[in-house]
């Protein structure tokens, strides 16, 4: 999932310094932009090396990671239906747990999801009763104002997206996709856009940030394939929706947008011949043609998620022993422009993989997962490093 903002430095039309300018001022500094000023401080990212880790309850029903200007912040629902989440600020490139087990509320589904515009987030949680709702919060995880219900809508996989300052919700309506343009406080500033049918039996709903706006895709059940259109940020269409058709057994899709390549990557879990599950991707650009035909990513492996930084993708998936002698285990792979793999191992004290998700942070992607059955703290914040 890249989204975030960058901080420009005003650049001045010209610096002080030609001996014959009236009241010119030695003493003045140097002026922003000119050949001697120093360089603007670039984003603080996590330090490569070593994962920061975390305590959290183990009893995670749903679970989301969101991406924010000095951050992060984690939630999970729990088996009573709770909503719990946590909160870390950026120090240097450590993070520093700032909120902890703080309760946002209850009767809540497993399906969690949320985006950032700087520190203020919108959190998609399902809930039991049916529906979304969705919530605003600061940093400090304080609610702002009242959450909204939306009682006709069920949470997407990947609800909540964020792009030029902008989020987007998506969801199902009636069984069909749709995506609704969301203001930082949770309320829709949109009509509902739809694509596809309920003759699709989409699942897997995803919604995406791209440069000029967001994608929404979804996985079609009675095809085997996926489907993915683009918008810009009015929502108005740049490309309908298009299968990304690699066979009849993509299972579980996800997307990830590349804002430097202006392509998608789309990665899935298949059956092969002796009934094992592989990782797959195939990458399209924004016309949405293949660019990349598939390829496969990992053996022995599922329930994939992808991220992109400036250069190329990257992606994490469960990794089980086909003996079934070893657990399972956390893994991820680097993914080049071309469609190159190179595994990256992931760091673990040993547990299973719970839940997982790649979320982007100023062009940095980050592995938030949790752990079952491991020693030490059980959440990782892991940088996907080059």
């Amino acid at each position: 999932m890249w989204r975030l903002g960058i901080l420009l430095l005003a650049t001045a039309c010209g610096r002080y310094g030609f001996d014959d300018l009236p009241h010119s001022n030695p003493d003045a500094g140097t002026a922003p932009g000119s050949p001697d000023a120093p360089d603007a401080p670039g984003p603080q990212l996590l330090a490569c090396g070593s994962p920061s880790r975390f305590t959290i309850g183990t009893d995670q029903q749903g679970f989301a990671s969101i991406a924010r200007d000095d951050g992060f912040a984690a939630f999970t629902s729990d088996t009573p239906g709770a909503l719990w989440g946590w909160s870390f600020e950026l120090d240097g490139g450590t993070l520093v747990e700032s909120a902890d087990d703080v309760q946002l509320g209850s009767g809540v589904s497993a399906q969690l999801g949320g985006a950032a515009v700087g520190d203020q987030m919108v959190l998609a949680s399902g809930l039991t009763a049916g529906g979304t709702q969705l919530s605003s919060l600061d940093a400090s995880l304080d609610v702002l104002g009242t959450p909204n219900m939306l009682m006709n809508d069920t949470a997407a996989t990947v609800p909540v997206a964020s792009s030029v300052g902008l989020l987007a919700f998506a969801s199902t309506q009636g069984g069909v996709p749709a995506i609704d343009v969301v203001g930082t406080d949770g309320m829709l500033v949109s009509g509902d856009v739809t694509i596809g049918s309920t003759g699709d039996m989409p699942s897997y709903v995803a919604a995406v940030a791209t440069t000029s706006g967001f994608a929404l895709g979804y996985a079609d059940g009675t095809t085997g394939t996926a489907k993915l259109a683009t918008f810009d940020e009015h929502l108005d269409s740049l490309v309908a929706d298009t299968t990304i058709d690699a066979g009849s057994d993509m299972r579980l899709p996800w997307f990830a947008y590349s804002p430097s390549q202006n392509e998608f990557l789309v990665v899935w879990h298949q059956k092969d011949v002796t009934n094992d599950d592989d990782v797959w991707g195939m990458i399209v650009d924004q016309t949405l043609t293949t660019v990349v035909a598939p390829f496969e990513i990992a053996p022995y492996s599922t329930n994939a998620v992808a991220g992109a930084d400036a250069t190329g993708f990257w992606v994490a998936y469960d990794t089980y022993d086909p003996a079934a002698m070893a657990p399972n285990k956390m893994a991820a792979s680097r993914v080049t422009p071309s469609g190159e793999v190179t595994a990256r191992p992931v760091t673990s004290s040993g547990g299973t993989p719970q839940s997982w998700a790649l979320v982007e942070r100023d062009g940095q992607v980050v592995l938030t997962w949790t752990e079952s059955g491991g020693s030490g703290p059980n959440l990782y914040f892991d940088p996907m490093c080059s």
